[in-house]
């Protein structure tokens, strides 16, 4: 019983395996039984990356109004096509780039807009992707999206 008490996660384990957990009150194999669980494992799809999830691939953002964070997501489907993220962040006004990232592993990337130097600007999001089109991987660069910064 308790927070969290039936939540289990398949991490380094067998794919469609049945494993037994055991609650004993003490340290050994021989101390007293007080409960047991058994979990299947997921059944693992494999992935199939083809020219249709580099094709319709789609990019957004995703301003955080609980922080000062702004994320970048790349929609794929699969989604774990998309290898590697990368977000350039100009100012509509006069291009500076405000932000630039390096490339990172994965399909979304945040960026923090907590600095004065953000306000009231509106600001060019430019989002790049590399994307497993099925054996080789491409580079996509998506529509520009704006975001307006207001504090």
């Amino acid at each position: 019983s308790g927070t969290n008490s039936n939540v289990t996660s398949d991490s380094g384990l067998s794919p469609n395996t049945t494993y037994t957990y055991y609650l004993r009150n003490g340290t050994s194999i021989s101390s007293p039984l007080l409960a047991q669980k058994s979990c299947t494992t997921s059944q693992v799809e494999p992935v199939v990356c083809t020219s249709d999830t580099y094709n319709k691939a789609s990019a957004s953002i995703e301003p955080n109004p609980a922080s000062t964070q702004v994320t970048a997501k790349i929609i794929a489907l699969p989604q774990n096509c998309v290898k590697k993220i990368k977000v350039i962040v100009k100012k509509e006004s006069n291009s500076t780039v405000m932000y630039k990232s390096y490339w990172k592993i994965g399909y979304t990337h945040s960026w923090d807009i907590t600095a004065s130097k953000w306000r009231n600007e509106k600001y060019r999001v430019y989002i790049y992707a590399v994307i497993d089109k099925g054996g080789k991987t491409k580079t996509k660069s998506f529509p520009v999206i704006y975001l307006n910064v207001r504090k």
